[in-house]
């Protein structure tokens, strides 16, 4: 427990830093984006200049992108909740991901899931990170897992000071390449990456938006064995609604053709 309040405290001290240097980087980008458009309009397309000034105005605009992923791990980007099943929201994403990769998802959702009040959009977006992560963990295919189910959790249980009750558990497991005991407690810090391409901010949103719903999310994981995160989710005190959207009745999602 002292050393998830210690992860915690590290990040939310991250985040405070990160969210000011964020908005001050921000003015700048919107300074900059201004006079590029304002210098456009005193030339015409077919100068020069203007394909310079365009490709400046697309980086910074990238740039401008960057800054609000960061706004949004700090401030975790206030979610607007509604009550709602999470079961559409899990094989959605799964869905979309997976089309076109050559990873086969084993989903695995207990019948009755409990709802839970939610920012749909942003939830979407954790889970996506996710399944993400764990496609790129497994360069070469296989297969993920994803499980939800109900849980009852007696306050002992949990590994830091949460409220006692309902919650929805989702696992989100790969047999990929797994992650190295040295980087395991750095893997929520903004900015740290071991991809090439990465930005290092995937998991660090995720970990944001998870503790803005007032849950929790963990990872366990073994180099060459693959790697398994765990959320937490309060669930809803109204009576469990009917999905809004089904993948139909099978649990079991295959796509076949290479990762893009």
């Amino acid at each position: 427990m002292e050393m998830e309040m210690e992860k915690i405290q590290r990040l939310e001290s991250i985040g405070v830093l990160a969210g000011g240097i964020a908005h001050e980087y921000n003015n700048i980008l919107t300074a900059i984006l201004g006079n590029i458009s304002i210098a456009k309009i005193y030339i015409q397309p077919t100068d020069n200049i203007f394909e310079f000034l365009t490709e400046a105005e697309k980086a910074s605009v990238r740039a401008k992108d960057l800054t609000m992923r960061l706004i949004t791990f700090s401030t975790g980007g206030a979610p607007m909740r509604k009550t709602a099943p999470l079961s559409g929201l899990i094989r959605a994403s799964a869905s979309s991901i997976l089309t076109g990769s050559n990873v086969i998802c084993e989903c695995s959702i207990q019948d009755g899931l409990w709802p839970a009040e939610v920012d749909e959009t942003q939830i979407t977006q954790a889970l996506n990170k996710l399944i993400i992560n764990a496609v790129q963990a497994m360069p070469g295919g296989v297969a993920i897992w994803l499980e939800a189910e109900n849980v009852v959790i007696e306050k002992e249980e949990l590994p830091i000071s949460m409220p006692s009750g309902r919650y929805i558990r989702i696992t989100v497991k790969d047999q990929g390449t797994g992650i190295p005991k040295k980087n395991i407690g750095r893997i929520f810090d903004p900015f740290f990456t071991t991809k090439n391409m990465g930005n290092g901010l995937g998991l660090a949103i995720t970990y944001s938006i998870i503790k803005r719903h007032s849950g929790y999310i963990s990872v366990e994981s073994e180099q060459g064995k693959g790697t398994t995160f765990t959320i937490y989710l309060p669930a809803s005190r109204e009576t469990p609604m009917s999905l809004c959207f089904t993948m139909g009745d099978e649990n079991h999602l295959s796509v076949s053709s290479v990762i893009n």
